[in-house]
């Protein structure tokens, strides 16, 4: 996919990773979206690219080696998620719906469908670019099961007003 063309807003964001490290400037990441079809959800690439995990299973962790210094950055303001424009334009993702997670995430030892219980009601709806764990402060590094159901806490708390009641 060639960003120039594709979308032009993305530019300024592709020619800084260019500089920054070698590599593509998008990463795509097999993640569950709609009804748990597996879709490729778009990224700028972050990482450096000998150490990416395009399965998902290797969670990023504060200060990860593995983050270029752009990517902090572009992490930071969350301007990694820009090119999820394309995915919401395709029909694969929405703008506000809960987050998608890799295929292979873990919460705890366990694949999330495993350890939370009614995880998969979140494939009910689109996956957004945002969601309702991100507006409360529940970004970041999953690293416990009881982070993981205080996520997942929040797809019924936010079922009875959908994703508008999110916004």
């Amino acid at each position: 996919m060639d960003v120039p063309t594709t979308a032009p807003e993305l530019r300024p964001g592709a020619i800084l990773i260019k500089l920054d490290s070698p590599g593509p400037v998008l990463f795509v990441q097999k993640r569950f979206g709609f009804s748990n079809e597996v879709i490729g959800v778009l990224k700028f690439r972050t990482m450096h690219i000998d150490r990416a995990d395009p399965s998902g299973a290797q969670r990023t962790v504060r200060n990860d080696p593995r983050v270029t210094r752009l990517g902090r950055i572009l992490r930071w303001l969350s301007f990694d998620e820009l090119p999820q424009l394309i995915n919401v334009i395709r029909g694969d993702m929405s703008l506000v719906g809960p987050r998608p997670h890799a295929v292979a995430i873990k919460a705890g030892d366990r694949l999330y469908g495993e350890a939370v219980e009614r995880y998969l009601h979140r494939h009910r709806v689109k996956p957004g670019i945002t969601a309702w764990a991100q507006v409360s402060g529940l970004r970041g590094e999953v690293d416990t099961l009881e982070k993981a159901h205080a996520r997942s806490r929040t797809i019924s708390t936010t079922s009875s007003t959908g994703p508008v009641g999110s916004i």
